[in-house]
This record gives structure tokens, sequence and C-alpha cells, in this order.
């Protein structure tokens, strides 16, 4: 008997599933729409029927129905696979991975947990006026789940108990702690409100606790002493469910909306949240309870989820806290975000106040206001440079200090030069100096933002080699005559490593050659012009590389091989000047 996934891949062909998303148009033997994992204008997203696959040419998104269901829905493939199965008519059993099965036992005591923490909050009438006060409605307390976890040390430990959730499960999940000496287990909340953390498909996998004082336990108990609470905000530890790297809280209610105003904002805190999504804009997330550290700090490594906003919208608009702390982290999540390609916008409050401060004080429509007239982030701290610093040498410092990182870390060097000319235009400074001090901050950027650019690169083949091997792998033994071709260009030794590195991605090459290629009749042709480029770009390397040796020759005074090394530049020079002009007869 076939698999489940057999059964599903059977019934539903991917064009069924992804036009029930997007909407596909015909191009030939394929479909295509506008990608859905990142921002375009120009569709580059295809979908193959006959191979059951889709390719983005844009963001090199890739897949099978299960693969486009688990990163358009944000589901784990268990979770593909029952949405698939019950459009597909297949019963999805329970049996077989032990590893998975926990994993849902895991999301059992989670939502266990939830639900206890709801009505607890129900219950304590003081915590609910504290939220009235803060601003927050009762449609917004049911929407997001809030909750409050009791005084008592072993409230919830006993509820889950009571669920019969084992002692492993409720430690392994972040809820409970074991006391020193090992001698029983105690709550890891107490005397908090709750905010539910989910996973982008909505599952609760961690909590983050706001420290609140008020109120009696079930039983009449007084509140524990004061010092019992150490921090304002208690996270989740990292658990086989909630890894702080992945999860922006609200992304799971944020991401409709950010895909569909096709930008993101983002808060801190969790009552930031709570509020701008009542002022209307529901693309909102947050980093608190997620990307902080211990002490409160933004961690760099743990904002590698701002890559999910990114498959969304490439446009995000920063709204952290004007405090000090506020200020600092505000910084280092600008540059991890540019750094990731975003086009990052800077939301302007008053100083000492946050999103939620801002909201409550001034409105809905202030709020709407201060986020259609945020700027670009890099003309936002020019002009806040401007008014501030008075004359020429400290506008200079503040700018190399203030300004010019955030134009080291773009990744387009156009926009680069785009920002270097603003400034000089509003400071005074010349361009030249400018590059210059550029030149120095970029080499010594921090390895994080360094790795970050490394991380989130495809890297890979060159465009044309891609074409060439796309085509070779379409037309099997027929495509062998190409390769001889390439190979008296590049050599043996160099075909094999660029073969080796086309391998893994076999499946890319031949989507995208039945794109391009599919129904022209001049392939011969096509290839000529390909192995050209190709012939042209290591003809570049080469004279790069004479011109290199040319310049040490001449600086250690060795005449002869100077002028060895030049006549190779002019042969190089003269056969890249000869395959020009065959172009243009």
């Amino acid at each position: 008997m076939s698999s489940p996934v057999e059964q599903i891949k059977d019934r539903l062909s991917i064009v069924d599933v992804i036009s029930s998303y997007l909407k596909l148009e015909r191009a030939g033997a394929n479909m295509k729409a506008r990608c859905p994992f990142h921002s375009e204008k120009t569709a580059s997203f295809f979908v193959s029927p006959d191979r059951g696959s889709y390719y983005c040419f844009g963001c090199g998104a890739k897949g099978d129905i299960f693969s486009f269901v688990e990163n358009f829905e944000g589901l784990d493939f268990r979770g593909a696979l029952e949405l698939l199965g019950r459009k597909a008519g297949v019963e999805i059993t329970k049996g077989g991975d032990d590893k998975r099965n926990e994993k849902e036992k895991y999301f059992k005591v989670m939502e266990s947990a939830c639900e206890f923490f709801e009505k607890n909050l129900n219950a304590n009438t003081e915590a609910l006026k504290y939220l009235k006060e803060r601003g927050i409605i009762e449609q917004t307390v049911s929407e997001f789940r809030l909750g409050f976890a009791m005084p008592e040390w072993r409230a919830l430990y006993d509820h889950l108990k009571s669920k019969n959730f084992s002692d492993a499960d409720i430690i392994a999940v972040g809820l409970g702690k074991q006391k020193e000496g090992g001698s029983g287990i105690y709550d890891r909340f107490r005397s908090r409100i709750m905010f539910p953390i989910n996973d982008s498909s909505g599952r609760v996998i961690a909590f983050s606790g706001r420290a609140f004082v008020g109120g009696s336990t079930s039983n009449g108990e007084v509140e524990p002493p004061t010092g019992i609470v150490e921090a304002k905000y208690l996270n989740s530890p990292e658990t086989p469910l909630f890894n702080k790297s992945s999860i922006l809280y609200g992304f799971d209610k944020a991401k409709a909306d950010i895909r569909r105003e096709n930008f993101a904002v983002l808060v801190e805190g969790q009552f930031d949240l709570l509020l701008s999504h009542q002022a209307g804009f529901k693309n909102t997330v947050a980093v608190s309870g997620t990307a902080l550290s211990e002490n409160g700090e933004i961690e760099l490594g743990r904002l590698n989820h701002l890559g999910a906003v990114k498959n969304l919208s490439e446009n995000l608009f920063i709204a952290l806290d004007s405090d000090p702390a506020g200020i600092k982290a505000t910084a280092r999540v600008e540059r991890i975000a540019i750094g990731l390609g975003f086009n990052v916008r800077a939301v302007k409050l008053p100083k000492g106040e946050d999103p939620a401060d801002f909201i409550s004080k001034n409105g809905k429509d202030a709020w709407r206001e201060a986020i259609k007239d945020a700027k670009h982030i890099i003309e936002y701290y020019l002009d806040a440079v401007m008014e501030y610093a008075k004359t020429g040498l400290v506008v200079a410092k503040a700018i190399t200090q203030k300004v010019l990182p955030y134009v080291a870390v773009l990744k387009n060097a156009t926009e680069r030069d785009h920002f270097l000319r603003i400034i000089s235009s509003k400071s005074g400074i010349r361009e030249e100096a400018l590059w210059q001090d550029l030149e120095i901050i970029s080499k010594n950027l921090p390895e994080a933002e360094k790795n970050i650019e490394q991380s989130y690169s495809r890297g890979g083949p060159s465009p044309t080699i891609r074409k060439l091997f796309g085509l070779i792998y379409l037309k099997g033994d027929d495509g062998a005559v190409w390769r001889e071709k390439l190979k008296n260009i590049l050599g043996e030794e160099r075909v094999l490593e660029v073969e080796e590195s086309t391998v893994p991605l076999k499946d890319e090459l031949l989507f995208e050659a039945e794109v391009y290629f599919k129904g022209r009749e001049n392939l011969e042709g096509e290839v000529e012009e390909i192995l050209a480029v190709i012939q042209e770009e290591k003809l570049g390397e080469d004279f790069k590389n004479a011109m290199d040796e040319l310049s040490l020759a001449e600086k250690s005074g060795d005449t002869t091989k100077a002028e060895e090394c030049l006549k190779k530049c002019q042969d190089i020079s003269s056969i890249i000047n000869t395959i020009k002009n065959k172009k243009h007869q």
C-alpha cells in the first residue's frame, strides 16, 4: 500500500494546490505567478505540472506541494501533511515517528497550560482591570489568548499532572523547574500576566510573563513576599518547540497582513504590539520574548527570524523604545535588517516613549501618521545629526559614528552611492572623504554583521554556468559536445569543479532550462552565445590576474617579469576586443 504522501500526490496536483493560494498564469508548458515568498513586481515563480514542483528565479524558493504549504502556512511537515490529507481525503494516522509524536505531546502540554492561564485571568479582576487601563480591549485579550499565572508555586504543575502529563514533559517545555537537590518541581511562571508565543501556524510554543502583583490565588492565599519576582519580564527557555532565533511574537497573526500591505512594523514589547494591532496595523510583530538575552539586550544572533518577514516583504518599519536601552537595541536591529536587504524606515517617537505609550496618549490616527512619516533609516539619522551637531567637525565625527555604519551594511553599491551623495549634499563633506571613511568602517564591521551577509547569500554557479548546465542536463547525451567546448575554454580541472557545484542544483537547472529554452529552435546559437560570455568572463579573470602580476613585478623592480606580464595583458586584451567585435558584426 502506498504511503500517505504518495496518496496525496496522486490525488492533488501541484497546480490544484498552489492555485488555491496564488493566481497562476500559463507560461508554455508551465505556470507562473508572483512569488509569495519575496516581494516582486514581475512574476518569477514557476510551477511545473510535469515535475510536480515549483521554483522561483528571484529568491530560489523551490519544492513540492508539501514544502509550499509548509512555507506559505508556516507549518512543519506534519502540519502540512494533515492539511493536504484533509483536502485529498487521505487519513493520516498518528503512529510511526516517535520524535514527531513526542513533539505533538509537547504541543498538548503547552495548549493545556495556555487554557489554564486564560481561565485564571478571567477569574482575576485586578489583572483584567490592569489590562483595561493599559488600553487592551476584551477582543484583543481573547484573540491573543492572554492569561495569568497564579502566585502559587505549583498551581500549573498540579493542573498539568491532573491531565496526566509527566514531570519530564513539563520540564522539557520550560513550564516547570526542578528544585535544587531534585526534591520536586515548581512552576517557572508565577504572579505574571502571560503572553503566549505561537509558531507561525498558531500553536503555542512558549510564553512571556510580565510581573503583576495583585489579586488572590485560587485558594485565598496572599501574594508571595516582595522580591520573589526577579524580573519584570520572564521568557520561556529554549525547548524542543521554541527556538528564539526563528520566532517573532505575533508573527502568526501578522503574516497575511504583512504580505497584503507589503510592509511590517517591528516593535519591542507585547503591549506595543497589541495596541498597534488595535490601531489597525495588524502587520506588526515584536521582538520581546524571542530575541532578548537574559539581561534584556537584543542579541544579533537571535534575529534570524527577520528572514521569515523578508519572505513576505522587504519593507520594515522599526519602532522600538526610545529610552537609552531601546535606542541601543534599535541600532543593532536596524543594521541586521539592512544587512538582510530590507528597506528600513524609522518611526520617530517622542523621547522616553514606546509605541504603547504613544498610542495610548495620542490615539490610532497619530500612530498612523507616525508610520506614514517614517524616514529611511539613513536619512533619519542624518537629519538627527544635522539637528544637534552645530559645527563642521562635530558633524563630520557624528556622521562617521552614527550614519556611515548603516551605509556600510547596504548590499547594493548603487544604494551606497545614492546615500553618500545625500550625506555630502546635506553636510558639505566631500564624497571622496566619505568613501574613504566608509571603506575603513566596512573593513571593521562586527563579525556578526559580516556573517549575516554570508548566511543569506545564495552563492553558487554564475548565471551563465547555470544556463549552460541546465541545457546540458536537459539534452542529456546530446549536450556532451557543449561540455567539451566548455573544457576548451576553462580546462578539464575547472570544468570538473564547476560540474560538481551544479549537481545538487540539477532539478533547479533543468527547471530553468525548460522555462528559458523550451520551444526555441536554435539552441546551438544560444549555446554559442553562452560560451562566448563564459570565455569573456574567464579572460576577464585572466586579465585581472595578469595586471596583479604586473603590479608586483614593477614594485619589485623585476623588469623582465614586468615585460612578460605586460605582453600577457596586451594579448588577453586583444582577444577580448576580437570577441566583442564579432558580437557587433
